[in-house]
C-alpha cells in the first residue's frame, strides 16, 4: 500500500527536482484534471500493481488538500465509476496501474477523465518555473530589441543545429505589430523530466551551459552555436518583448504538442516568498501546417503577444540579423571546394536572409581588396591556480582559442574604401556616426556569432611600431586600412547581453592587448601563435604582418591616378629615399585636383604641424611637383608632394650684411638636407633636367611630403601676403654670433660674472659665481651700439646652448688639450633681461682655476635652421712658485717609464730617478739650487736600505733633481716576503720635503743553498727508503731567501725523484725547494749518495750522504759437517746493523732472501720473507757426493747484503744387518737409546730345524716370533710415517709455491690496490661465511662446492652453467641500502641459485619414476658427501627465461646502467628525496661485469631488473609518502619504509642474516679490467690455499696418530727383547 508523504514540504521539495537519495522506491506523477488544473502525488515503496480506484483515492486526497489552499472556485470534478486515466501515448487505464511500466524517481504525466466529456488542453499551474536564486543576480542591467530577439534565435538556432543530415534545419521569424513568432525545426520539448518545456522558461535550468566546452577547440568560424551561457535568455527575453508568450513544441517521439503559457503580471502575482513560480500549460495535437514545415516531427514554436516595443523598418531587422548570424547564413569555410553554404535555412516574414542584399558585413565585404588576408590563429592558455577571484567550481585552467582575419581596404582613385563603405551604410539609413579615424577597426564572433558592441580600436598588433623614416609613415598610413575580423570559440565569455566579451576577462584582456608584452591581468595569459600552421613569435609575427601591409599597399592602392596636365616620366630616378619613393618609374605632374581643390607648381602653402614630416612647427612652403609611382593606371603606386622650404630664405640676407665667405660655408654645413631657400639658386630646389631625351629628378633641399597631407586638411594654401609676413618674422629672428657679457655688464645685471680674460692669473685663483652668455641679431655690432643689453640685441629664441671648459699644458703645446666639463643651459632671464644663457662656474668648479696653463671657454648653439654658432674664450692661469712638495717624475729615463712600481734587485744599480717640485696646486717649478737629499728604502715603517753611494744634478732647465748610479745593498729582505713591497724615500737633508714612490726589493741570484733534513738522516738512510723530509733552502749573496720561480737543477747519484717532475725544480714563495717524500734511496748499503745543485749550468752546492751499513749473518742451524744427502733444516739468517742490532725494520714482502749453491744447483726463483729482520730457511738440501758444499745467501733486491758459507759434507756410515739370535746389549741399547728401530732379520745360523727343540729354545722362539711381528708392524707404521711426511713436504712445497704466486700478484697489483682488494674479499667472505651457516640450503652446499671445484678437477656436469647466489652477484656501498635491499627481496630470494639456461637449472636435481627426488644424484649428491641435507625448497633462476630491460644502456660504462628517466609530480619537479632506482644502486661484483645472456644481456637487465624492477629508492619513509602519486612500481625508503604495488605495504621490522656485501663503489671501481683478472687470480688461489692448509692438518694429524702407534709398537718391542736377554741370562750356551 502506498504511502502518504508525511508533509507538503517533502512534495514541493520532489517537485522541484530534489530528490533523496533513498533506497526505497518512489513513483511520482502529474494528474491534468478535467476542470483544467493539475496536482502531483508521490507513491513509495507500492506493490507491482494497484486498483485505479485506489490509485483515485491518492488523487483525490490531494485534489481536496489543495483546493483548501486555493482561492476562487473551480468546476467540479465527477468523481463517479466513469472515471479513468489516459497516458501521453493515448492508452487508457481503467482496471489497474502497473508500475513496472514506469520509471521511479521520475515524474509521468497522466490525464484523468471524469466521464462529462469536457476538453480542456490549458491546465493551471502545470509548469514549475522557480529559478535558481543565484542567477538572478546575473540578469543583463538593460534588453534592446535587438538583443531580446537574438536571445530568442540563439535558442533555437543550437536547436536546429543539432537536427541530423536528412532533417530540415529551419528558422523562421515573423514580425508585425500584434506579435512576434520565432519557430524551429529543432529536436522539440515534451513533458518528460530530462527533456521538459519547463526548463524552456525556468531560469538557469538551460540544457546548453554543459555544452560549452564541447564548443572550445576546432576549426574556425567555429560554427557550433552552444550559445547559452545563463539560461536565462528564453523568459527574459520573451517578456522583455511582449507581456504574453506561449511555447509549443513536440519531439519526434511524442505525439501531442505541450505548450507553455507565460504571463508577466500572472509570474508576479503568484510569486510567494519562497520565490515559486508556476505556470499554465497544455497538451493538443500538432497542426498539419507544424507538420508540413517541419516533416522529420520535431519543431518549437515561441509566440509573443501584447508587444511592449515594435520594430518598425523589417529590412534593417533583416540586415541586422543577417550581420549577426553571416556565416550560419551563407558560410564560404565549410566545404573543401570553396563553394558557398547555407548551413541553416534563416527566414525573416518568409524571406530568406540568404538573398537579402545589404547589411554592414555585405557592404565591407565588397569594398576589400580582395587580395590575400593575413589570417592568424591563437591558442589562449589561462592557469587559474593564483587567481584568488576565480569563482568555485571553476577549472585550473581555461583554454580558448581565436582566428584573427586581416583584410586590406585600400585607397582606390585617390579616395579611401573605408570612407566609401561608411558612406553606403549613411545612404542606407544605418545612421553610422564613425568616420576614417574612429572607424571600427576589430569586430568580433562568438561561435560565429556577432557580437554587435564588440566595436573595437586597432590591435596593438595591427599598429606601425617604427616611429621614424618614410618606410614607418607609410606603414603608419596603410595600417589604418586594415580592418581585423576575429572568430572565437566558446573559451572566451560573453556580457550577459552577449553583445560583447566580458571586459574585464583575462581573456578578453590578452586579446585585446594582443600585439605588445602582456602586464597585469592578461599576464597570466599563454597565447601560442600559428600562421599557416607555423609557430611564431611576435617578433616574427610583427615583420610578416608588415611585410603584407607593405604588400598590399603594393598591390591594391592607388594615391593618386594622374594630374592636371600631361605627366613627365622619370626612369629609375638617383635620389629614392630622398624623394619618398621606391618604384623605377615616377610620373611628374606640375598641377592635380586634390579634395575638390586645384593644386599647381609655384603655390604658396602652410604645412601644419602634426603632419607628416613636419612635426614641431608649421611649415611654410612653396609646391615644387606632384610625384606619382609607375604607369597611368598602376596600382600600388605612392603619390608625393615636393616643396622647398622658407628657412633657409635667410642665407640669401647674409651675403646682402657682407658675411665673410666662411661664415656662410659655416652654417650651411649645418642646414638640413630636403630644404631650399627661396629666390635662391635653383640648383638648391628639386631640379627636373632633360638630357638626351630622357628626364631626371634631383631634389636638392627640397622637402617631400606624402599626399595623404592634403587629405588631413594639414596641406593649406596662403596668399602672398601671410607668405612675406612669414619672411619679416623670420629675419628678425636670424642669429647672428655668441657673445659673452663684460664684468660691467654683468655688474648691471647684479651678477658676479666677470672671466680674467685680460691678464695671467695665478693657480688658486677664485673663478666668478656666473658667467653670462646671450646671442646676437645680426644687426647688433659691438662699435656702433651704445646700449648692449637692449633687448633688441639680444635674441629670445628658446634655443639650447653649450658651453665647454677644457684646459691645456703650456709647456706641452696645443696637441694636449684636455676636457674639464660642459654644461648645456636654456635661456633665462634677470632684472627684464630675457635671452641670457647663464652658467654657474664657482658652485660647480670652485677649483677651476688650479691647474696652471691655458683654460679655453667654448660657446655653441644650433640654431633651428641647424646652423651652429660658436664663440671661443681663454684664461691663461700661472703657477705658484712656492715649493710645496716633491714627487718622482716618470719620463723615457726613469725604470718608472712603463711601470708604476719600482722593481730593485739587491746586489745591483738603480741606473737613473729624477724628482720634480711642485706648488700646492701640484704645478711643476724648477728647483732654485741642488738640494741636499737621502735616499731611503722603508717596509712596515722599518728602515730596509739606507742608499750611501750614488750621484746627484740638477738638469739644465733646473726642473728636475737627477739622481744616477744608486747601489742597493739588504741583508733582511725576508721580513717583506712574499710579496717584496717597501717604499722608496727621496727627501731634503732635514726631512721637510720628500717623495715616496712604491717599489719591489728583490733578492739577488743564488749563491748558497743549505739543506734541512730528518735528525740523524744518514744512520737511517737505507736502500730503497724514500726520504720524508729534505728541504733546500736558496740564499742570495746576501742571506736572502731567493724570489720564488727561479728554476734549479738538481742532479741525484744514488737516490731518484719520485714524481715525473724531472730535474728541473721552481724555487716556492719561502725561497726553497722542497723535496720531501719525493727523493728515494737506489744505492746499496754501505754505499755513498750525492746530491747537487745547479743554476745556469754552474754548480752551487754538492752535499754527499752515507748509507747505513748493514751485514748478513747466519745465526743458527748451519753446522762445520753434514752428511751427504741429508738437509740443512731451519737455517736461521738475520741482518744486523751498525752497532750489532738485529734491523727489524726489514720486514715484508718486500725483503726476501734468496739462496744458491755450489756444486748442487738450487732454484734461484724460490724467494724467502724477512719478518723482523730474520728469515728462516726450512730446507736446503745437501749434495749426495761429499767435498766441500757452498751455500750463498743475498737479499733478493740488494744483492751487495749477502754471506757466503762453506760446510763439508761426508759419505754416512753403512748400517749391518742383525738377528734376534745375534743380539748385543750395546747394539740394541744404542739403537733403543735414540729411538731407533733395529732391523730384524732371521739368521741362517739359528737352530737347526733337525735338532730337539728344548723348553727354553721353544719360549725363545715364541719370543722371537713375538718381535718379528712387532718388526714387521713398526715397518709398516714406519713407511706410512714417511708417506705422510713426503705428503706434507710436497703441500708444503705447494704452498709455497702458491704463497709466491699471490706475492708476485700483489706485487703486479701495487700497493695501491690491496686494500681494495682485501675489503672486497673480505665482504664476500663475511657473507659467505654466514650463508654456510644456513647449513641445510642449498646455498650452503653452493658455496663448499666451489671450493672443492677450485682444487679438484670438476665432475659434477651440473654446476658448469651455474653463475653464483644472487646475494653474493653484487655488491652495495651503504649498510642501509644492503640490509632494505634484503628486506625487500626476503632471504627465500637472496640465497636463490642463478643459472644461465632452464637445462642448467633443471640438472640441478633428478627424479625417480615416482615423482620423488632422487637424493643420490646431482646437487643432493654432492650435498650428502658433504654430510649436508636440503631439507626446504630453493628458487633458482634462470637468466635466458627472465624477460629482460630492452630500454637504453649508458654503454661507455661496464656496468651497464638503466637509463631511466625520473620519475615526475605534477608539478613536473622530481620528488624530494629520490635517491634513485633500486636496479641502479646496485653495483655488479666485478667478476661477473661480463656475464651475458646468449642475447647479450648482463645481470643488471636480466637478474637485477626481475628482482627489482622499476622499486623507487627514498630518503626517508616521509618523502616517499609525499611522492605517493608518481610512485608505480613500489618503493622503499633507507629508515626501513616498504611500499610493494597494489597497495601493499609492509610494516614492521627485521635484522636480515642473508645480506649484500658493502663496499664502497668507489674502490671497486678503482680496479682496472687487467686488476680484476688478478684479483680472480688471487682469490682462486686464496681459496686453493685454505684447502691445502686443511689437507695438511688431516695429513699431520694422521702422522701424529701413526708416530704415537710407533712408539707404541716399539715399547712392546723393548720389552719382548728384554725378557728375551732376560732368558738368555738365565741360560747361558
Amino acid at each position: 500500500m502506498a504511502n502518504r508523504r508525511p508533509c507538503k514540504r517533502a512534495l514541493v521539495e520532489f517537485l522541484d527536482g530534489h530528490d533523496d537519495d533513498d533506497a526505497e522506491k518512489v513513483y511520482r506523477f502529474q494528474i491534468l484534471l478535467p476542470n483544467g488544473t493539475s496536482t502531483r502525488i508521490a507513491l513509495h515503496d507500492p506493490a507491482e500493481d494497484m486498483l485505479i480506484d485506489e490509485f483515485i483515492y491518492h488523487i483525490r486526497k490531494e485534489v481536496e488538500y489543495s483546493a483548501k489552499a486555493a482561492h476562487g472556485e473551480r468546476q467540479r470534478i465527477l468523481w463517479n465509476e466513469d472515471i479513468y486515466l489516459e497516458d501521453m501515448h493515448d492508452n487508457k487505464i481503467k482496471k489497474k496501474i502497473c508500475f513496472r511500466h514506469f520509471k521511479t524517481n521520475k515524474c509521468h504525466i497522466l490525464r484523468l477523465h471524469d466521464g462529462a466529456g469536457r476538453s480542456v488542453n490549458t491546465f493551471q499551474n502545470m509548469w514549475d518555473l522557480t529559478p535558481d536564486t543565484d542567477l538572478l543576480a546575473e540578469l543583463p542591467a538593460e534588453y534592446t530589441f535587438e538583443t531580446a530577439l537574438a536571445d530568442l534565435i540563439d535558442n533555437s538556432l543550437q536547436a536546429v543545429w543539432s537536427n541530423g543530415s536528412g532533417e530540415r534545419r529551419l528558422l523562421s521569424v515573423m514580425i508585425n505589430e500584434q506579435k512576434i513568432v520565432i519557430f524551429d525545426s529543432g529536436p522539440g520539448m515534451d513533458g518528460s523530466e530530462e527533456n521538459s518545456i519547463s526548463k524552456w522558461g525556468r531560469m538557469g535550468s538551460s540544457n546548453h551551459r554543459p555544452s560549452r566546452q564541447m564548443a572550445i577547440g576546432g576549426k574556425a568560424p567555429y560554427l557550433m552555436p552552444f550559445f547559452g551561457m545563463f539560461g536565462y535568455g528564453g523568459p527574459i527575453a520573451s517578456m522583455h518583448l511582449g507581456r504574453h508568450a506561449v511555447v509549443s513544441s513536440k519531439t519526434k517521439e511524442s505525439k501531442k504538442v505541450y505548450t507553455l503559457h507565460l504571463s508577466r503580471d500572472a509570474l508576479l502575482n503568484k510569486s510567494t516568498r519562497k520565490c515559486v513560480w508556476r505556470t499554465d500549460g497544455g497538451i493538443r495535437d500538432p497542426l498539419e501546417e507544424e507538420i508540413q514545415i517541419s516533416p522529420h516531427g520535431s519543431f518549437t514554436q515561441v509566440e509573443i503577444q501584447d508587444l511592449k516595443m515594435r520594430f518598425s523598418e523589417t529590412f534593417k531587422l533583416q540586415c541586422f540579423l543577417k550581420d549577426v548570424y553571416f556565416p550560419y547564413i551563407q558560410c564560404d569555410e565549410e566545404h573543401a571546394s570553396k563553394k558557398t553554404s547555407m548551413p541553416v535555412e534563416f527566414q525573416v516574414n518568409d524571406i530568406d536572409l540568404a538573398e537579402v542584399q545589404g547589411g554592414e558585413v555585405a557592404v565591407t565585404n565588397l569594398h576589400s581588396c580582395h587580395g590575400p588576408d593575413f589570417v592568424l590563429r591563437l591558442h589562449f592558455v589561462l592557469n587559474q591556480e593564483n587567481i584568488t577571484s576565480k569563482s568555485p567550481g571553476s577549472v585550473v585552467c581555461r583554454e580558448a582559442n581565436a582566428r584573427l582575419k586581416c583584410v586590406y581596404f585600400p585607397i582606390v582613385e585617390g579616395k579611401e574604401s573605408i570612407e566609401r563603405i561608411l558612406e553606403k551604410l549613411e545612404e542606407d539609413g544605418y545612421g553610422i556616426k564613425e568616420n576614417f579615424e574612429n572607424f571600427c577597426r576589430v569586430s568580433i564572433r562568438r561561435l560565429g556569432r556577432l557580437l554587435p558592441d564588440a566595436r573595437w580600436q586597432p590591435l596593438p598588433l595591427m599598429e606601425a611600431k617604427q616611429r621614424r623614416g618614410d618606410k614607418a609613415q607609410l606603414l603608419k598610413r596603410c595600417c589604418r586600412r586594415v580592418k581585423c575580423f576575429v572568430e572565437t570559440d566558446a573559451g572566451f565569455s560573453p556580457t550577459p547581453s552577449k553583445t560583447d566579451l566580458a571586459h574585464h576577462d583575462p581573456l578578453t584582456l590578452a586579446l585585446r592587448n594582443f600585439g605588445y608584452k602582456s602586464s597585469g591581468k592578461e599576464s597570466e595569459v599563454i597565447i601560442e601563435m600559428q600562421k599557416d600552421g607555423k609557430p611564431l613569435n611576435l617578433s616574427q609575427l610583427e615583420k610578416e604582418y608588415q611585410d603584407w601591409i607593405i604588400q598590399m599597399h603594393d598591390r591594391y592602392d592607388e594615391e593618386l591616378d594622374g594630374g592636371e596636365d600631361e605627366p613627365v616620366l622619370v626612369i629609375n630616378p638617383s635620389n629614392k629615399k630622398k624623394l619618398g619613393i621606391t618604384a623605377d618609374v615616377v610620373r611628374v605632374h606640375q598641377a592635380i585636383r586634390r579634395k575638390g581643390l586645384s593644386w599647381k607648381s609655384g603655390q604658396k602653402v602652410k604645412i601644419l604641424k602634426g603632419a607628416i614630416g613636419c612635426t614641431k612647427n608649421n611649415l611654410y612652403a612653396t609646391l615644387e611637383y606632384v610625384l606619382v609611382e609607375g604607369f597611368q593606371g598602376d596600382v600600388g603606386g605612392e603619390a608625393r608632394l615636393i616643396c622647398r622650404s622658407v628657412f633657409l630664405l635667410f642665407l640669401m640676407l647674409f651675403w646682402n650684411y657682407g658675411f665673410s665667405r666662411y661664415s656662410v660655408c659655416f652654417l650651411k654645413k649645418f642646414v638640413v638636407n630636403f630644404c631650399r631657400p627661396l629666390g635662391f639658386s635653383e640648383e638648391l630646389g628639386c631640379s627636373l633636367v632633360f638630357a638626351d631625351g630622357n628626364a631626371s629628378l634631383d631634389v636638392h633641399n627640397s622637402l617631400s611630403f606624402p599626399i595623404s597631407v592634403i587629405d588631413s586638411g594639414k596641406f593649406q594654401a596662403i596668399d602672398l601676403t601671410s607668405w612675406n609676413c612669414q619672411l619679416a618674422k623670420k629675419e628678425e629672428k636670424v642669429p647672428s654670433a655668441i657673445d659673452v657679457l663684460t664684468g660691467n655688464e654683468c655688474c648691471l645685471l647684479q651678477i658676479d660674472g666677470e672671466l680674467p680674460i685680460e691678464a695671467p692669473v695665478i693657480a688658486g685663483y677664485v673663478p666668478p659665481a656666473e658667467i653670462v652668455a646671450v646671442i646676437r641679431p645680426a644687426s647688433f655690432i659691438h662699435s656702433s651700439s651704445p646700449n648692449s643689453l637692449d633687448q633688441k640685441y639680444i635674441l629670445k629664441d628658446e634655443l639650447e646652448m653649450s658651453m665647454e671648459v677644457s684646459h691645456m699644458h703650456e709647456n706641452k703645446g696645443s696637441h694636449n688639450v684636455e676636457f674639464v666639463y660642459a654644461e648645456r643651459v636654456k635661456p633665462s632671464s634677470r632684472n627684464g633681461v630675457h635671452g641670457l644663457y647663464i652658467y654657474s662656474l664657482r658652485q660647480r668648479y670652485p677649483e677651476l682655476f688650479c691647474k696652471a696653463g691655458v683654460y679655453i671657454f667654448l660657446f655653441s648653439v644650433v640654431c633651428k635652421d641647424s646652423s651652429c654658432k660658436r664663440k671661443e674664450v681663454k684664461v691663461t692661469v700661472k703657477p705658484d712658485l712656492r715649493v710645496q712638495k716633491w714627487r718622482v717624475m716618470q719620463d723615457d729615463h726613469s725604470p718608472l717609464a712603463v711601470n708604476s712600481s719600482l722593481v730593485i734587485r739587491v746586489g745591483s744599480y738603480i741606473s737613473y730617478l729624477s724628482i720634480a717640485c711642485f706648488d700646492l696646486y701640484s704645478n711643476q717649478i724648477p728647483f732654485s739650487s741642488l738640494p741636499e737629499a737621502v735616499v731611503k728604502i722603508y717596509a712596515n715603517k722599518l728602515e730596509l736600505v739606507h742608499v750611501d753611494k750614488m750621484k746627484m744634478a740638477l738638469s739644465s732647465n733646473q726642473l728636475l733633481l737627477e739622481i744616477t748610479d744608486m747601489l742597493i745593498e739588504c741583508h733582511n729582505l725576508d721580513m717583506i716576503r712574499p710579496s717584496n713591497e717597501a717604499m722608496l724615500e727621496v727627501s731634503s737633508q732635514v726631512g721637510v720635503l720628500s717623495a715616496l714612490v712604491a717599489c719591489k726589493v728583490m733578492p739577488g741570484p743564488l749563491s748558497s743553498v743549505k739543506m734541512q733534513s730528518t735528525p740523524g738522516l744518514e744512520k737511517n738512510l737505507a736502500p730503497g727508503k724514500v726520504i720524508d723530509k729534505l728541504v733546500l733552502e736558496m740564499f742570495d749573496a746576501y742571506g736572502n731567501h731567493i724570489e720564488a720561480g727561479v728554476e734549479v737543477s738538481i742532479h741525484l747519484d744514488g737516490l731518484c725523484f719520485q714524481d715525473h717532475m724531472g730535474s728541473i725544480r721552481k724555487v716556492n714563495s719561502d725561497g726553497c725547494v722542497t723535496l720531501c717524500g719525493l727523493l728515494k734511496v737506489v744505492a746499496g748499503y754501505g754505499s755513498k749518495v750525492c746530491l747537487s745543485v745547479f743554476v745556469d749550468d754552474k754548480l752551487v752546492v754538492e752535499n754527499i750522504l752515507q748509507v747505513a751499513k748493514r751485514e748478513l749473518r747466519a745465526v743458527s742451524g748451519v753446522p762445520g759437517y753434514c752428511t751427504a744427502g741429508s738437509h740443512l733444516e731451519n737455517v736461521v739468517f738475520e741482518i744486523f746493523d751498525s752497532d750489532g742490532v738485529v734491523d727489524e725494520a726489514i720486514h715484508g714482502q718486500h725483503h726476501t732472501l734468496t739462496i744458491k749453491s755450489e756444486p748442487l744447483k738450487l732454484d734461484g726463483t724460490i724467494q724467502y720473507t724477512f719478518q723482523h729482520g730474520r728469515c728462516i730457511v726450512p730446507v736446503i738440501p745437501v749434495p749426495q757426493e761429499s767435498g766441500t758444499f757452498r751455500i750463498m745467501a743475498f737479499h733478493t733486491h740488494f744483492p751487495d747484503l749477502r754471506i757466503s758459507i762453506e760446510i763439508c759434507v761426508g759419505l754416512a756410515p753403512k748400517l749391518e744387518l742383525v738377528t734376534v739370535t745375534d743380539l748385543g746389549a750395546s747394539i740394541y741399547q744404542s739403537q733403543f737409546s735414540d729411538d731407533r728401530i733395529p732391523l730384524l732379520l732371521e739368521s741362517s745360523q739359528c737352530h737347526s730345524s733337525q735338532m730337539i727343540p728344548s723348553p727354553t729354545s721353544l719360549y725363545v722362539t715364541s719370543i722371537i716370533d713375538d718381535a718379528k711381528k712387532l718388526d714387521d708392524a713398526m715397518a709398516e707404521l714406519g713407511l706410512r710415517i714417511r708417506e705422510h711426511e713426503g705428503k706434507i713436504k710436497m703441500l708444503d712445497d705447494q704452498k709455497t709455491q702458491i704463497g709466491k704466486e699471490i706475492y708476485d700478484l700483489k706485487v703486479l697489483m701495487g700497493p695501491q690496490h690491496l686494500s681494495q682488494i682485501n675489503l672486497l674479499i673480505n665482504a664476500k667472505e663475511k657473507i659467505t661465511k654466514q650463508i654456510e651457516g644456513k647449513s641445510d640450503t642449498a646455498a650452503a652446499v653452493f658455496c663448499n662446492l666451489r671450493k672443492a671445484i677450485q682444487i679438484l678437477e670438476p665432475q659434477e656436469h651440473f654446476m658448469e652453467d651455474v653463475v653464483g647466489l644472487a646475494s653474493l652477484l653484487g655488491t652495495v656501498s651503504d649498510s642501509k641500502l644492503s640490509r632494505i635491499f634484503a628486506e625487500y627481496l626476503g632471504e627465500n630470494y637472496m640465497l636463490a641459485i642463478v643459472c644461465k639456461s632452464y637445462e642448467a637449472a633443471t640438472a640441478l636435481e633428478r627424479y625417480g619414476a615416482d615423482g620423488k627426488i632422487n637424493r643420490h644424484s646431482a646437487l643432493h649428491e654432492a650435498a650428502a658427501t658433504l654430510g649436508i641435507t636440503i631439507n626446504r625448497r630453493f628458487p633458482v633462476i634462470c637468466l635466458e627465461e627472465i624477460s629482460p630491460y630492452k630500454g637504453e644502456i649508458i654503454n661507455n660504462d661496464p656496468q651497464r646502467w638503466l637509463a631511466l628517466p625520473d620519475p615526475l609530480l605534477q608539478s613536473g619537479e622530481t620528488p624530494a628525496g629520490f635517491k634513485g632506482y633500486a636496479v641502479n644502486m646496485i653495483n655488479l661484483d666485478i667478476d661477473h661485469l661480463n656475464t651475458r645472456t646468449a642475447a647479450g644481456y648482463g645481470l643488471r637487465e636480466t637478474l637485477f631488473y626481475r628482482l627489482f624492477g622499476k622499486l623507487q629508492v627514498y630518503q626517508t619513509r616521509e618523502h616517499m609518502k609525499v611522492a605517493k602519486t608518481c610512485i608505480k612500481h613500489g618503493a622503499i625508503s633507507l629508515d626501513g619504509g616498504i611500499m610493494r604495488e597494489n597497495g601493499i605495504i609492509l610494516l614492521g621490522d627485521c635484522e636480515p642474516e642473508i645480506v649484500f656485501p658493502v663496499i664502497t663503489f668507489e674502490n671497486q671501481m678503482e680496479l682496472s679490467r687487467n686488476m680484476i683478472d688478478v684479483l680472480k687470480q688471487m682469490e682462486e688461489k686464496r681459496c686453493l690455499l685454505k684447502v691445502i692448509d686443511e689437507e695438511m692438518s688431516k695429513v699431520a694429524e694422521a702422522r701424529v696418530n701413526d708416530l704415537a702407534r710407533f712408539r707404541k709398537k716399539s715399547k712392546q718391542l723393548r720389552a719382548v727383547l728384554a725378557r728375551k736377554n732376560s732368558l738368555e741370562n738365565s741360560f747361558p750356551s
